[in-house]
């Protein structure tokens, strides 16, 4: 099929996307084939690993690298810091990147031009961690539960990296609800590049009409909006995650796991952000210091252990200049044997006093109590106050609406994204979307003052009419429906 124009890309789908299944919320993970096992001995030989040192570790007599076991699980709801384990965790990490560089530069070698999508966004752990080959060969990413509030962390984490991640809907069979909570999530967080797959073909039969009519509304919709929309304004805040001490602790590279185990509490966390439309981005302990520096400030979650060099690049963003929360236990950082090294806190100089300290160019708060996350609004009116933390957009009534604002990269023109979602979970019941439209107060706080802009609903294609900042901030009424999807183009007055 090399000269046949019929094929415009390379799909990689089923296998790929969940690279490790690992299921530990019912104590099954994966990797314990003698392929794996191997590949493990190889992986400690390269890590600079002795068979006295895997003897010591294992506390076995092994006499030859053919010999070495993968250590077993331990399902105790705890840390297991045991060298062998961190070790294993590290070879699961970093095989992603090494199968994905190994096969893209393989297609590379003789079809340079071709989009390449693959599926890989669930279980294989740190998103971070392998997205350089994606970047590098231009490969966008593929993720099948589009709608869901880890859709948001990954498509924040694969912008920061120049990556794609084709927005799909979850829903079986997808229905206008969850396309456009799919669409809502990849403009909010993500790039307006790469597009839209709806991989549940059987449902594509003339008896599915909901279906079929669901694709077509999104296929107009997606000609209606610009080719270029610009990045996610946000509140200047990024939520940081210890993806080493998350997979550590549920036994899972699956986000599946962290999220049903709510795992350092990173579903609570998701669900507070993205439902109450936080408008923040996300990092994680594999982010380089310019990633991190992106970002004015950084509330970190909860991170038992940090490698030697993620404690080392949040030190350095504080100092120069960036405003750091860190809460709970997060005091160990350990080397690539997994023996403790430098701690944080000894590092930036403070204790989990809850203080605010100057340090540097920059500051740091350290909770000694993680944060509750259940009102983002009441989080940053108090233990985050410092922060000074505000919204771009804002809509009211907050639990049954989700807002977010893109700008253009190169001029003033913004554009407000409101969906009204109404309900948790996959598709709503009639019933659910039956429900009449209520009144919206739509409020832009961080305008530029002085500025006149024509709001324009570009779905409609109507002319909302034409407002001051000041007005804007005041707030200006629209109508929302259940599982609407409303876009608005500000565009300044000249």
């Amino acid at each position: 099929y090399a000269d046949y124009d019929g094929i415009i890309g390379w799909n990689f789908s089923q296998g790929v996307e969940s690279f490790w299944s690992d299921a530990s919320r019912r104590q099954k993970i994966v990797g314990y084939s003698d392929v794996s096992r191997h590949k493990f001995a190889d992986f400690l030989q390269t890590s600079g690993w002795t068979l006295s040192d895997v003897n010591a570790a294992a506390q076995t007599t092994y006499a030859s690298w053919d010999e070495v076991q993968i250590p077993q699980p331990i399902f105790n709801g705890e840390l297991d810091l045991s060298p062998l384990w961190l070790a294993f965790e590290a070879y699961k990490q970093q095989r992603p990147t090494a199968y994905f560089t190994e096969l893209l530069s393989w297609i590379r070698s003789f079809d340079a031009d071709k989009e390449i999508t693959i599926y890989g966004g669930m279980g294989a752990g740190d998103m971070l961690a392998y997205l350089s080959p994606f970047e590098a060969n231009q490969v966008n990413l593929g993720f099948g539960g589009g709608g869901s509030a880890v859709a948001a962390m990954l498509q924040s984490l694969a912008m920061q990296t120049h990556v794609s991640i084709h927005g799909e809907p979850a829903g079986v069979p997808p229905r206008l609800a969850d396309v456009n909570t799919t669409v809502f999530q990849k403009l909010a967080y993500g790039n307006r590049e790469a597009g839209f797959h709806i991989m549940w073909g059987r449902f594509f039969s003339p008896s599915q009409t909901e279906t079929i009519a669901a694709v077509s509304d999104l296929n107009e919709m997606l000609l209606k909006l610009p080719v270029a929309m610009g990045s996610p304004e946000n509140c200047g805040t990024a939520i940081g995650l210890g993806m080493q001490s998350i997979i550590n602790h549920s036994r899972s590279m699956m986000w599946i796991d962290w999220g049903n185990l709510d795992t350092y509490r990173f579903s609570s966390m998701l669900n507070c952000v993205v439902g109450q439309s936080a408008q923040v981005g996300f990092v994680t302990d594999h982010s380089t210091l310019d990633q991190l520096t992106a970002w004015p400030a950084l509330i970190w979650q909860e991170s038992p252990i940090l490698s030697d060099e993620a404690a080392h690049r949040l030190n350095s963003y504080v100092r120069q200049g960036g405003k750091l929360v860190v809460q709970g236990e997060q005091t160990g950082s350990l080397n690539a044997q997994g023996q403790p090294t430098t701690q944080l806190q000894d590092l930036l100089g403070i204790s989990a006093d809850g203080v605010v300290h100057t340090i540097g160019n920059g500051q740091a708060q350290w909770l000694q109590q993680p944060i509750t996350w259940s009102s983002w609004k009441s989080r940053i009116e108090n233990e985050l106050a410092w922060l000074a933390l505000q919204q771009p957009v804002i809509a009211f009534p907050t639990p049954s609406t989700r807002v977010a604002m893109r700008k253009d990269d190169n001029a003033e023109t913004r554009w407000i994204l409101l969906f009204g979602k109404t309900w948790s979970g996959g598709n709503p019941s009639a019933a659910q979307l039956s429900a009449s439209p209520e009144s919206v107060l739509l409020q832009c706080p961080t305008l530029p003052q002085s500025m006149s802009w024509t709001v324009v609903d570009i779905l409609s294609e109507t002319i909302i009419g034409t407002y001051s900042s000041a007005e804007l901030a005041a707030g200006i009424s629209v109508n929302l429906s259940p599982a609407q999807l409303r876009i608005f183009s500000l565009g300044p007055v000249q």
